[in-house]
């Protein structure tokens, strides 16, 4: 009898262990779907996210539902069975037709072969990876699987220039250029002196080569560094890397940058992607020290020319 009691304490005890492991594991779990920002119930999620099902490329976005494949008949026959329009799961967007969806997920996605393992992101590099592990996970371990690219990645596929990249013009004599500090010499030394500058976009007239450039950032969207394949552009280096992971995750990483120097940040991004996928996040990645602005060191440098005047 006392064996057979001891037996039944120890069971309930086993029994409330493991509902405490199953609660943790749903919390865990509520909070990677909360942290993904999908709209899909936590049991769909769930399933999905189980490593049979996450490293297939086609996921279905429908709230309830877990199907997953990696062919593309069986993706499209399945989404004929929700009325809802479909959409991507890596990018959200919505599309007028299963093939049409088809389509956009292969010619933008196809060439990721890195699937984020606590939730639906996939990129081209594991340097994505890594940004998107910081940004959304908010941790510097990295947990992926490597999946096969549904489309190889050529040179077609990733097509980049800067034409869309605005930059500076003196109204005064058409001098032209793209570098902040380029420009900010030119004027304070060619056209040196208490004098107004007019921006050649706008025609506006502000008070110095300081205020027109600060002109060109706010007005005009002319900032320090620029993502090469949307408008997208920051003062900060860091907010550019964060974009291409979470925007552009099919694609190298191509920053414009309108500085003399290339900041460290950009370094490492390279040092990252020559370097082997199961190497850690070095130490001296950007979002571990203060962003990076240019504006602020020329303008520091003007200052100190100022004070030693």
């Amino acid at each position: 009898m006392f064996y057979g009691a001891d037996n039944n304490k120890l069971s309930a005890k086993m029994s409330s262990l493991e509902n405490v492991q199953s609660l943790q594991n749903k919390l865990l779990m509520l909070n990677l779907l909360t942290a993904s920002q999908l709209s899909k119930s936590l049991s769909a999620f769930t399933s999905q996210l189980e490593p049979q099902n996450v490293v297939r490329f086609f996921k279905c976005m429908e709230s309830s539902c877990d199907f997953c494949t990696d062919e593309e008949d069986k993706f499209k026959d399945h989404l004929h069975a929700h009325v809802d329009p479909p959409h991507c799961t890596y990018c959200n967007e919505l599309a007028a037709n299963e093939q049409l969806l088809v389509e956009h997920m292969l010619a933008e996605h196809g060439s990721c072969r890195f699937q984020c393992a606590l939730c639906f992101y996939r990129s081209q590099t594991v340097t994505h990876m890594r940004v998107h592990g910081i940004m959304v996970h908010n941790s510097k371990a990295v947990f992926w699987y490597a999946c096969t690219e549904k489309v190889p990645t050529t040179p077609k596929l990733i097509g980049h220039g800067k034409d869309h990249i605005g930059g500076y013009v003196c109204k005064d004599c058409s001098f032209r250029s793209h570098c902040t500090e380029h420009f900010f010499e030119h004027l304070s030394v060619i056209h040196s002196g208490p004098f107004t500058v007019s921006c050649h976009i706008c025609c506006a007239q502000v008070g110095g080569p300081n205020s027109l450039i600060d002109h060109y950032t706010e007005m005009h969207n002319i900032r320090a560094f620029h993502c090469l394949y949307c408008d997208f552009g920051s003062q900060f280096d860091w907010d550019v890397i964060v974009h291409m992971t979470m925007c552009h995750p099919g694609r190298p990483f191509k920053i414009f940058c309108r500085g003399k120097d290339m900041p460290s940040s950009f370094r490492t991004l390279k040092d990252l992607e020559r370097s082997n996928v199961k190497d850690g996040i070095p130490a001296s990645f950007s979002c571990f020290s203060p962003h990076h602005s240019l504006k602020g060191k020329w303008q520091q440098e003007d200052e100190g020319k100022k004070i030693q005047s």
